[in-house]
């Protein structure tokens, strides 16, 4: 695969993204059904189906060698990384859609045999979009990102964001552990959207974000726009972090990832 073959799959999916969130901005005008998977909090809207179809339908027609791994199950199952796949959420917060009409996202990561090379996260409503090539660096609508480590970061001088999960007992961390992390940050916040979580590290304007569990398409995305800003995305608990599985992550600015390794102690019980 050379540059100019890179060029193109880059613009391809730029204009598709662009498409895909004025789609969404369209449907949300008409009628929306919503049904749940797994649990109650576990939305799907007919929106989330229509744009992935869109993206299936794109990638048939013009990258048939090409994988989908997608949200709503669209594509074939992808059990490895050996050719070029797509990570695709068609709407990244889907409650947040539902609930407030914004907050969410479209995430878009490209990657071949496990190395991401493209990745793009739109703010649909507020027409914000994040991307980054391997190697050309981060923008945000245009605009270049700057290194995270042009500036310094302390733990008690930090903003996290993390959900109230991580207060349950039944996490896989040490509960008191995780309690004493968040009396010891400036601030704790969260909104529902991993991908433009990820995203508001890379800029700079959070400085942590920890998550129990996501899936690949979550932080395909985001992961690629961190590593062109000098971020870091790291599981946990395990540090080869297969992207093809479920798992927690911790997306930050490199001088927090110490000080945040001391308080994910996981429960010398979990087999995991």
């Amino acid at each position: 695969m050379n540059d100019r073959q890179w060029l193109q799959i880059y613009k391809h999916a730029k204009q598709w993204t662009i498409e895909a969130g004025e789609r969404i901005r369209k449907m949300m005008n008409e009628t929306i059904k919503v049904t749940t998977k797994n649990h109650k909090s576990d939305l799907v809207t007919n929106v989330d189906q229509a744009v992935e179809l869109f993206f299936l339908k794109q990638l048939e027609k013009n990258y048939p060698e090409h994988q989908l791994m997608a949200e709503e199950g669209s594509g074939r199952r992808v059990a490895s990384l050996d050719n070029i796949v797509w990570f695709i959420d068609p709407i990244d917060g889907t409650t947040n859609f539902v609930h407030k009409k914004r907050d969410f996202a479209i995430s878009v990561g490209i990657y071949k045999e496990g190395i991401g090379y493209i990745g793009l996260i739109y703010d649909v409503m507020d027409d914000i979009l994040y991307e980054a090539v391997k190697g050309k660096g981060a923008f945000k609508n245009g605009k270049s990102l700057r290194p995270l480590t042009h500036k310094t970061v302390a733990l008690d001088q930090s903003m996290l964001h993390m959900s109230h999960a991580w207060l349950l007992e039944h996490t896989i961390f040490e509960h008191h552990h995780i309690k004493r992390l968040m009396t010891m940050v400036r601030s704790i916040r969260y909104i529902g959207a991993a991908s433009l979580e990820i995203a508001y590290v890379a800029e700079g304007i959070i400085d942590g974000y920890l998550a129990i569990k996501l899936s690949s398409w979550d932080f395909a995305a985001g992961q690629i726009i961190l590593n062109e800003v000098d971020g870091l995305l790291f599981n946990p608990v395990d540090p080869s972090l297969n992207i093809l599985s479920n798992q927690p992550i911790v997306a930050c600015h490199p001088d927090l990832r110490e000080s945040l390794m001391n308080h994910l102690i996981v429960k010398k019980n979990d087999s995991r």
